[in-house]
């Protein structure tokens, strides 16, 4: 058995768990001082918002017209065991479908950057956030850009988001599900 008499062993498990935490504590600041900047240009009433945890995250996930509620399902589900070595893929997608959606309303190219998004996030959100892209919503068009259509999920009503949050803005279309066509005029005698 090997004997430690000056604590060497102990002392790496602190510095590791020290240097642990201070990098955990870097990314947070980091990744909320990102999402703030993206709050700004999203028009959401009070960007301080995006130092709150879990709250942060919602309101990305309505910005990229997820419902988020169904987005902390997602996460949530993750702390069962067993369950969360595939159910990971589940808020994985759907933060690929978010990060596609704010590259849309940011006007850049949605497939490299999502990709991006998925392999880099951290570096992703301050590409976006301190880029020259604009907030475009169809509520909130921008002068000599196309605005942003419905997602193809805005018929399921389950995924996508018809929450209002005050100080949140409103994307610009709600979830309406597919009308039948107007019935044929009769026929004429």
């Amino acid at each position: 058995m090997y004997y430690d008499p000056y604590g060497y062993a102990a002392g790496a498990i602190i510095a590791s768990v020290v240097v642990g935490l201070l990098v955990a504590v870097a990314i947070y600041v980091v990744t909320a001082l990102f999402l703030r900047k993206i709050f700004e240009k999203a028009g959401v009433a009070n960007p301080n918002v995006a130092w709150i945890p879990v709250y942060n995250v919602l309101i990305f996930a309505k910005l990229g017209d997820i419902n988020p509620l169904i987005y902390l399902a997602a996460v949530a589900i993750n702390i069962i065991p067993f369950l969360n070595y595939i159910a990971w893929i589940i808020p994985a997608a759907l933060f690929i479908a978010i990060a596609y959606r704010v590259n849309l309303k940011l006007q850049k190219d949605p497939v490299p950057f999502t990709i991006f998004a998925a392999l880099l996030s951290i570096i992703w959100l301050g590409v976006i956030a301190f880029g020259q892209g604009v907030w475009n919503t169809a509520s909130k068009p921008v002068a000599g850009v196309a605005p942003v259509p419905p997602p193809p999920w805005a018929t399921q009503a389950w995924l996508m988001d018809t929450t209002t949050w005050g100080g949140v803005p409103f994307q610009g279309y709600a979830a309406t599900p597919p009308t039948a066509p107007p019935p044929a005029a009769p026929p004429a005698a």
